[in-house]
């Protein structure tokens, strides 16, 4: 929690001893946990025996509060009030500290975006980035331009290095008049970042060569209320993968049990290329059906996941920038035990896993149509036996 402070004057207007039992059981949790932190520090001592010393010195508290703090801090929660309350807004309060009394962070997608060389520089106008025949390039150029923004207003002192506030607030146990007066402070502090960035978009826009009405306001409100949700997925081209191998290190494949059926899969594509085939399925048209006993199909799984594993190995050390067949930790990656599995299925799908596979494809479908929620990136592997899934870029 960091309360800015238009949040900070709108909980102190609020005196807990001027209201009557009925008014306290309706204060947003929220304003419990601010007021609390203000008592909590004001108790402390600021290292030069000056308790309290200073009005502003509770903001920082949330940063840094252990867990022994946090225990003491939802007593005095508990204690806000002379008269003993059970109401279900304390009760909030209270589950509610380790959520909310940790440092602001800025997420990890949304440092990896504001990092990125595309979003230092400012792509001047081009026909291909405005031609609307060319809506991926067009997208990706006005995406850019958005980070670009987004990057300037996080370099500001305005922004104190915390991303635009979104103006939503959860649901939580209040009147109608506190929690629209709670509600009323966020959004207007939102618009407040929202104007204050769209200041770094016009700048952007000027140096790009583009109007300022490039952008819909409706576009732009998105961009702010969903700033901490940014995600960036750049994605690759599966004939690129299998042309050039994966851009995950082998060490990664090899070290993550789960990536092995990655492997093996590539490797089966390999013993189909070679045999026509794939591993433990026997090719009927050239073999004697009568002849398929149990004895020989496990004569063939044996042998064609012997052949498999090798096949993995050469792969790992293919990858690695090895040739060598005999590396040692290729070697251990992909055992002839979990070869062994491969080849005994024959290829074969069952219909839990395929349905179950279908489902999640047919997820990722409607993401990408409706523009909700982020897609996956590049692989998924599910484990049925371990119950193991996997969505990893490789």
């Amino acid at each position: 929690m960091c309360p800015f402070s238009s949040l900070r004057d709108h909980v102190d207007s609020i005196d807990l001893g001027a209201l009557d039992q009925t008014d306290v059981a309706h204060v947003p949790y929220i304003v419990l946990i601010i007021k609390a932190l203000q008592t909590f520090a004001a108790s402390k001592d600021d290292g030069n025996n000056n308790v309290g010393s200073s009005n502003d010195r509770w903001k920082n508290y949330p940063a840094r509060l252990a867990l022994k703090e946090k225990k003491e801090l939802r007593k005095v929660i508990g204690k806000l009030i002379e008269v003993k309350s059970d109401e279900e807004n304390f009760e909030e309060a209270i589950k509610n500290v380790n959520p909310y009394c940790v440092p602001y962070e800025i997420p990890h997608e949304i440092k990896q975006i504001l990092d990125d060389p595309a979003a230092a520089t400012v792509e001047l106008r081009t026909a291909a980035t405005e031609d609307g025949s060319n809506l991926a390039q067009q997208a990706n150029h006005r995406f850019w331009l958005l980070a670009n923004a987004l990057r300037r207003y996080m370099a500001s002192d305005y922004a104190e290095g915390k991303l635009p506030l979104s103006g939503a607030i959860p649901d939580m146990k209040a009147d109608t008049r506190g929690y629209i007066a709670l509600q009323t402070v966020y959004k207007s502090k939102a618009e407040q970042d929202k104007s204050e960035f769209v200041k770094h978009l016009a700048g952007v826009l000027e140096e790009a060569g583009l109007p300022g009405n490039h952008f819909e306001q409706e576009e732009i409100d998105d961009f702010c209320k969903n700033a901490s949700k940014l995600r960036l997925r750049r994605m690759s081209a599966i004939h690129d993968e299998y042309a050039k191998g994966p851009e995950a290190p082998s060490s990664d494949l090899e070290m993550n049990g789960i990536l092995n059926h990655y492997v093996l899969f590539r490797a089966s594509s390999e013993f189909f290329a070679k045999h026509g085939r794939y591993p433990g399925a026997p090719t009927l048209n050239s073999v004697d059906k009568e002849a398929l006993t149990v004895s020989n199909i496990n004569k063939l799984v044996e042998s064609d996941a012997i052949e498999l594993s090798s096949i993995a190995r050469e792969l790992l050390a293919k990858w690695a920038g090895d040739a060598s067949e005999g590396d040692s930790n290729a070697a251990a990656a992909v055992s002839v035990e979990l070869a062994t599995e491969f080849a005994r299925s024959g290829f074969s799908e069952l219909h839990n896993i395929a349905s179950f596979s279908g489902g999640v494809i047919a997820q990722e479908a409607i993401k990408l149509i409706t523009h909700q929620y982020v897609p996956g990136n590049n692989t998924f592997i599910f484990d049925g036996i371990k119950g193991v899934l996997l969505a990893a870029k490789i």
